[in-house]
């Protein structure tokens, strides 16, 4: 029988200021047996969101440099996939311009608005953002601010989350940097797979769950498995690791599901995508639309990822979701909080902030703020940075 500890709790953290809650209820729920050692390997992510976040550093005097090909993944030596996810971003862009008329100059959605000059200039930059921040673009209950002209910013949960931890990094991503892959990693991205198969197809049969697994694997992580080193016949013990964390996955309740690995993108200003995944989407009738994000390791502080999911939902959706979630099929852990529209409307001001810093400062001298944490331990930028150099050797 499963056990449960609820806490009621409000957000405040100085550091996080785009909750996407007034107040979160928090549920926590462990399901099932205690998971196994192979299935509770933690990620960066989810490492990192165990200690409170650094206070703000300034930032080095030093422009960074590219990671060595040895310690990350860039456009030069990383799967064919990286690419063709760039020029699909660029399509989309372009077709989701035209397809609303955006091509217009001076218009934006029907309403006009400003394209602001970037001048390196830090007084000037700060003037023209402070008598622009009333200026707003209307997408459903959600007004996001508008934002200086500048390079094209594709910005997803993942990437917003990493901004909020140390900017430098994000930006690394942003750059096409990326951490090397891992089996933690794989296995994770093979059991997402798994789960959505079940929502959408229904359980899978025991006796053909290897071939199901293997299957997903042909279908879009050939390339993952090919960087990783492993062979076909190596695949067992990995297959059997993402068997565990399904026969979890089915203790989890799923009625009401209506999606799968739903796609979100929204294009709130010239240049800016906001994207994410919603891993499923449930209706709970009248407490609305439910959208969970799964884990196959601890939850940590998953906080401003489902807040940007919310705010991303509304946007497209035009409604607030009636609740979002993050479950752990590994550890049993569940969170979940209820969105207000102006939790959504903060998430909104956070997001623009981050994409008007992100213009401004490839504007100027490039530099971004780094922030030591454990997320450290597995940057791609280790090498080059000694703040995270620091961190590492202290939390070893």
């Amino acid at each position: 029988m499963a056990s449960s500890t609820r806490a009621s709790s409000s957000r405040s953290n100085p550091t996080w200021a785009g909750s996407s809650v007034n107040s979160v209820s928090t549920m926590v729920t462990v399901i099932g047996s205690a998971p196994s050692a192979a299935s509770t390997d933690l990620t960066a992510d989810t490492a990192s969101a165990r200690l409170s976040p650094a206070s703000w550093t300034p930032p080095i005097s030093t422009r960074p440099r590219t990671s060595p090909p040895s310690a990350a993944r860039s456009m030069a030596n990383t799967s064919p996939a990286h690419p063709q996810r760039i020029k699909g971003t660029a399509a989309a862009m372009i077709e989701m311009r035209t397809a609303r008329g955006m091509d217009h100059p001076g218009r934006w959605g029907g309403r006009l608005y400003r394209r602001a000059s970037v001048i390196p200039a830090a007084g000037i930059v700060a003037r023209q953002c402070g008598d622009t921040i009333g200026r707003m673009t209307k997408f459903g209950p959600v007004e996001f601010p508008e934002v200086p002209a500048g390079d094209d910013v594709v910005l997803s949960a993942t990437t917003f989350v990493s901004y909020e931890r140390c900017p430098e990094q994000a930006a690394g991503r942003l750059r096409g940097v990326y951490g090397p892959e891992s089996r933690v990693s794989f296995v994770g991205g093979l059991a997402h797979r798994v789960f959505a198969r079940h929502l959408a197809s229904g359980p899978i049969d025991p006796e053909g769950f290897t071939a199901a697994c293997r299957e997903e694997i042909g279908s879009g992580m050939n390339a993952k498995l090919g960087s990783l080193g492993l062979k076909p016949s190596q695949l067992g013990s990995v297959i059997e690791e993402v068997g565990q964390l399904y026969e979890r996955f089915k203790q989890v309740g799923t009625e009401g599901c209506v999606g799968s690995e739903v796609s979100l993108e929204v294009e709130p200003a010239p240049g800016v995508l906001l994207r994410g995944s919603i891993d499923a989407v449930f209706d709970d009738g009248a407490a609305g639309t439910r959208l969970v994000d799964w884990k196959t390791g601890g939850l940590g502080d998953p906080g401003p990822q489902l807040a940007f999911y919310a705010m991303l939902w509304a946007m497209e959706k035009g409604e607030v979701p009636g609740r979002v979630e993050a479950v752990s099929v590994g550890s049993g852990e569940r969170t979940e909080e209820v969105p207000s529209t102006a939790g959504v409307q903060a998430t909104a001001q956070r997001v623009a902030a981050v994409v008007s810093e992100l213009r401004t400062t490839w504007a100027g001298d490039g530099r971004f703020a780094r922030i030591a944490g454990p997320w450290c331990r597995w940057c791609p930028l280790l090498d080059e940075c000694p703040e995270g150099q620091a961190a590492k050797t202290i939390l070893e």
